[in-house]
């Protein structure tokens, strides 16, 4: 998400590396070695990119995000789409 001309991406991280560094837990380990490229808003991330939901305003683009990973509370759980791995913070 950082623009590319300034900031240089340092190396990809699995989702296990993500959970541990950030003290979350993994609702689908089976993808806990699926590697992340980069950081994007719900409404545009891809499924090599990890996103957040912090807001409820933007519950419909969580329900249809293409992000491979998302950090969430154990509440928005049920809401996430098919495939997504949820991070539950």
């Amino acid at each position: 998400m950082p623009d590319p001309r300034f900031f240089k991406k340092s190396r990809t991280y699995t989702l296990r590396e993500i959970a541990e560094k950030t003290g979350c837990v993994i609702k689908l380990e089976e993808n806990a070695d699926r590697e992340i490229l980069d950081v994007a808003p719900l409404k545009t991330a891809t499924n090599t990119e990890i996103s957040f939901l912090d807001n409820l305003k933007y519950k419909a683009d969580f329900r249809e995000t293409k992000a491979a990973a998302c950090f969430v509370t154990e509440e928005m759980v049920k809401d996430s789409p098919t495939g997504l791995t949820c991070l539950i913070t």
